[in-house]
């Protein structure tokens, strides 16, 4: 095949092994590399020398941090991956062992370094032959599991000989066995080429992340009154000043799209109407404040009953009339949380004063 890494589901069951695997019967997957030089004891390719008769020899498997070169093997490993934290995530190696320039009659086992030698299991058998003649053999073996290098033990048996180990593949059981689709996904799969979509109406505001949509990101038109539920914009989602007048269509504000606005009023005060004459004003003040948390936008007074000669006077400091009637005289406080009213009447009829105040929230 010509993909380096071929992900394939074998039962441990099924697999020869070189040693014994304690009776798992588990899943494991597969995974391909090209092939790579391990381990070589001939000093020409790095290595230290041929294994005399019955000498055992460990060497590093995987990982890219041991010494491959001082064994013969290729700098940086074979992609064999090492430890994930103090788990293994190998657990066995797909490799093919040649026995070279045999000194005599032998065989080659090899097993995990954390094993016992198996009392069978000769992997390749050689012998000395004029002209001489190279056998090899790719088999599966065991990982050592219980910490990382030297992973696998390799012992000539009878005969010297040097070995050469190529690496073919590995054996792992941290696989995917499901994707299933989450929230506001569609798709996956347990087996074969899987997909995953987002869903229809699969994406809203919770799985956004704040600030993460900006306006640049967001196409012309692609965004209407309708795809935005109620109160699901406040006034804190928008910056200071990105809206004005012309940005809003004829009736496009309506009063239940206001969140937040308040009107307040004081609890109104008698005053007299005097004679009805110059100079005979009486007066008063009435106070209309906004909640806490809220800021004034708007604010005036009214009589009660309204008086046929009236006259408003937006802001000013002082209520004076030289004519028969009533007037207001309107001021807002520094803080712009409240507006004061300060009445005159004089129109011959007593009349209640009464302050308001439009607040919206902060």
């Amino acid at each position: 095949m010509n993909r380096t890494r071929n992900e394939l589901l074998f039962l441990i069951g099924f697999l020869v092994l070189s040693t014994s695997v304690e009776a798992q019967v588990q899943d494991l997957v597969f995974v391909s590399v090209e092939p790579c030089v391990a381990f070589d004891t001939r000093p020409a390719q790095g290595g230290t020398g041929s294994l005399e008769a019955e000498e055992l020899r460990e060497f590093h498997i995987i990982g890219s941090t041991a010494d491959f070169g001082a064994q013969g093997g290729k700098v940086g490993g074979c992609g064999v991956p090492g430890f994930s934290g103090d788990q293994p995530v190998a657990r066995a190696v797909f490799i093919n062992y040649v026995a070279i320039a045999a000194q005599g009659s032998g065989q080659i086992k090899a097993w995990a370094a954390d094993k016992a030698e198996p009392v069978e299991g000769a992997l390749v058998n050689y012998q000395a032959l004029t002209p001489p003649m190279n056998n090899s053999n790719a088999v599966v073996t065991e990982l050592r599991q219980n910490q990382q290098g030297d992973d696998i033990a390799v012992k000539a048996k009878s005969a010297g000989v040097h070995v050469r180990g190529v690496v073919l593949g590995y054996f792992t059981a941290d696989h995917i066995t499901e994707v299933i689709a989450g929230t506001g996904l569609t798709g996956g799969g347990s087996s074969g080429a899987v997909t995953l979509s987002i869903a229809d109406g699969g994406v809203g505001h919770d799985q956004l992340a704040d600030d993460s949509v900006w306006g640049s990101k967001i196409q012309a038109g692609a965004v209407q009154t309708e795809h935005i539920g109620l109160s699901q914009v406040t006034s804190a989602q928008i910056q200071d000043e990105t809206i004005d007048r012309f940005d809003i269509g004829p009736g496009e504000i309506r009063a239940g799209h206001i969140h937040g606005w308040t009107v307040r009023s004081s609890p109104g005060v008698l005053i007299p109407g005097g004679t009805g004459e110059n100079g005979s004003w009486s007066t008063a003040v009435q106070t209309a404040s906004c909640p806490v948390g809220s800021r004034a936008i708007s604010g005036g007074a009214y009589w009660s009953p309204s008086p046929e000669d009236h006259e408003e006077l937006a802001i000013v400091s002082s209520c004076i009339s030289n004519s028969v009637g009533a007037c207001v005289s309107l001021s807002l406080n520094g803080a712009h949380t409240s507006f004061t009213a300060r009445g005159g009447n004089d129109s011959g009829v007593d009349r209640e004063f009464i302050a308001w105040v439009m607040c919206i929230s902060n």
